[in-house]
């Protein structure tokens, strides 16, 4: 009603698009604004135009629509269990590497489930599903989480250094050094503290008292990242299972990886679960446990425990 109002800048006209009649919505506009106290509009010779107290009635009204329909989609899944709309957010690695086949897998066996995949960075995703506009985010646990969150730990991976198949450093015929990596221009992520690639930089550069090599590029987009490394001599940074080094459009330079493995998996909302999201939930463990050497179980608060056999 409110949104209505502003739209079409006149009482008469609102009313109209929304099957009333004008003294009616006159009528529901004031007693909002009696109950709280300051007005929606501003009135005037032009026509009518939120006022201050009503953008931010707004802002409040879109919060409790999307609740709303969270809360609705979620009614639905609980009664089927087999139909709704879920929102996943996923790495990079993941988009290229494991969701083509979980999403597969799901619509096979649930076909009237829906879903939209958005992708980012990690600590963007996770901002995304604490604001509620996602409602699974399959990342690297590279962020501390905070009590409203849970998470499963799916695979355990190394991110390698790599380079183009003809690049100087796979000519030598022997394994290059640190040092002679470090004098290429890499690309990374994010030049942040939750970001494997950067914070190893920063710690070969610190170990080996030198400056940190030039990053060319920050991004999360892996085919532009593939790419660039492919036409340039440029580095950078692959988890070894990558498509792009099964393909050989890259190669590993010298064997070198990061010594600190790196933890992959889901995170969700605490008391969030509902059966259609809890079956794709089942899916990515099913996919992840064929990919990985190690099985994983979820233990009761949501954390990863390996089985053992």
């Amino acid at each position: 009603m409110v949104r209505v109002i502003a739209e079409t800048g006149r009482f008469s006209l609102a009313a109209e698009r929304l099957g009333l009649g004008q003294p009616a919505l006159t009528k529901i506009v004031q007693r909002v604004e009696d109950e709280f106290g300051v007005p929606l509009f501003t009135r005037g010779p032009q026509g009518t135009s939120l006022a201050p107290f009503g953008h931010l009635f707004l802002e409040y009204a879109e919060v409790i629509e999307r609740e709303t329909r969270d809360l609705a989609s979620a009614a639905l899944a609980m009664r089927k269990g087999e139909s709704g709309h879920f929102r996943i957010g996923a790495g990079q690695s993941w988009i290229h590497n494991l969701m083509p086949a979980i999403i597969q897998q799901v619509h096979c066996a649930r076909p009237n489930l829906s879903l939209s995949v958005v992708t980012g960075s990690v600590p963007g995703l996770v901002d995304e599903l604490l604001a509620g506009r996602i409602d699974l985010a399959f990342v690297s646990m590279t962020v501390p989480l905070s009590d409203d969150l849970c998470s499963e730990e799916l695979l355990r991976d190394q991110l390698s250094v790599i380079a183009r198949p003809d690049h100087p450093l796979t000519q030598l015929g022997r394994p290059c050094t640190i040092e002679e990596m470090l004098e290429y221009g890499w690309i990374i992520g994010e030049k942040i503290q939750t970001d494997l690639a950067y914070t190893w930089l920063q710690d070969a550069t610190k170990k080996l008292g030198c400056p940190l090599p030039k990053v060319v590029l920050e991004t999360h987009q892996k085919h532009l990242m593939v790419e660039l490394i492919r036409n340039t001599d440029l580095l950078a940074f692959e988890p070894v299972h990558s498509p792009a080094l099964t393909n050989g459009d890259v190669v590993l330079v010298s064997g070198q990886r990061i010594q600190r493995p790196r933890g992959t998996g889901m995170i969700w909302r605490k008391n969030r679960v509902v059966p259609g999201m809890q079956f794709i939930m089942d899916v990515a463990r099913s996919i992840s446990s064929d990919r990985n050497p190690e099985q994983f179980e979820p233990r009761p608060e949501g954390r990863a425990q390996k089985v053992t056999k």
